[in-house]
């Protein structure tokens, strides 16, 4: 059995270039770039707080007000719930001969229509300093199955496998002689994309064999810059806003994938007749992080973010981002959080923990799979484990 589950996963993730470039409507997911396991815990609300290595992404602004350096080297994923028991099923039900594998592949797509399943794995290893930082993301594997019916049931396929390189800059600026604190930075990124998105229905998932045909692949190779911004206003103990004192607020301004000019070069490593895949897709973050005052051993705050504004998939619901992180800290070398929020409308839970070198970070979280007309919940556990100097 171990095996066999084994065997489909070295099928699915390194054939996942070798798929078609389709019309990737059927895909309503905001596909993420970069997403840190801690900002997932408390519903991805992170551009104005990104006070760890994950600035680099979220916000390269954040860089400037680092007192220390830190090396980061990350091992993560996750999934949703019945995501392997699918696979599996489609593997038995393909090796059926004749009417009943079709038969039974139709009955299992009509099961899980409505639901959306997914999986994700990265390998990165970050530099965080104050005013800089540099990142190397080997790979970052994500694909997703959305079961539905087109004419027939079938099943929507979407993988991405991208490779980024990136550098940051940031600094700290005098706003017209005000009291108030402006950070601004910007990071420039690599990227190498293989794409694929693909509608099979249940004849073909009934031959596996020929699910995924290589002489239609897509990949590219992409510049591009995000620009962030994060400004912490000067509140007067005599002014009406006096009592946000204590809240400390920040307020972020993120534009991630500035350029958006699509793929400049294409490697051809999985073909050499790949097409180009889905472009970065410029996005504007908006954010704010209160900070409550210190009690004990913790450091609660709280954040509102408006994220992926402008990106084709956007919907209020899904732009909208709340979340709650209580930090706690025992020692320099003994510290951790307990994270809650709303995630494109769906709760999302969170735990973080490090002690020594080892730090681990655990989120359990809802996405948006869906329209509005025909919203799609897709439940998510994943976990972060790191080394970190």
């Amino acid at each position: 059995m171990k095996h066999k589950i084994f065997g489909l996963l070295i099928i699915l993730f390194c054939t996942a270039g070798q798929a078609a470039v389709v019309d990737p409507s059927l895909d309503f997911v905001i596909h993420q770039d970069y997403t840190s396991i801690r900002a997932l815990g408390m519903g991805n609300a992170f551009a104005a707080v990104a006070d760890d290595h994950s600035a680099i992404f979220y916000n390269p602004a954040a860089l400037a007000r680092r007192k220390e350096g830190v090396v980061t080297g990350t091992l993560g994923g996750g999934v949703s719930n019945d995501y392997f028991t699918l696979l599996k099923d489609i593997q038995d039900a393909s090796s059926q001969s004749g009417s009943n594998g079709i038969t039974q592949i139709t009955n299992l797509l009509q099961e899980n229509y409505g639901k959306n399943f997914y999986a994700n794995f990265k390998w990165s290893g970050m530099w965080a300093m104050p005013g800089w930082g540099m990142a190397f993301l080997p790979i970052n594997l994500t694909s997703s199955f959305t079961p539905h019916y087109q004419g027939a049931p079938s099943l929507n396929v979407t993988a991405y496998i991208d490779t980024t390189a990136a550098y940051s800059w940031a600094d700290n600026f005098n706003w017209m002689g005000k009291k108030d604190k402006f950070s601004f930075g910007f990071t420039t990124k690599m990227v190498h994309r293989i794409f694929f998105s693909d509608t099979l229905n249940a004849l073909t998932l009934s031959q596996g064999g020929e699910v995924f045909d290589q002489s239609r692949a897509a990949e590219g190779l992409t510049f591009d810059i995000d620009v962030g911004t994060l400004w912490t206003p000067y509140i007067s103990k005599d002014s009406f806003f006096s009592f946000l004192e204590y809240a400390k607020p920040n307020f972020a301004l993120v534009v991630r994938n500035l350029l958006d000019i699509g793929y400049v070069s294409n490697l051809h490593l999985i073909d050499p007749h790949s097409n180009e895949p889905t472009k970065l897709n410029r996005r504007i973050d908006l954010g704010s992080d209160w900070r409550l005052p210190k009690f004990w051993k913790f450091d609660p705050h709280f954040a509102f973010d408006i994220r992926e504004i402008l990106h084709p998939n956007w919907s209020f619901k899904k732009g909208v981002h709340l979340g709650a992180e209580l930090y706690w800290t025992m020692y320099d070398w003994w510290k951790g959080s307990w994270s809650i929020g709303l995630n494109q409308g769906y709760p999302s839970f969170g735990f973080g923990a490090r002690f020594t070198l080892f730090k681990l970070d655990l989120a359990y979280f809802g996405e948006e799979a869906g329209t509005a007309d025909t919203p799609i919940e897709s439940k998510r556990f994943m976990l972060d484990a790191s080394l970190e100097f």
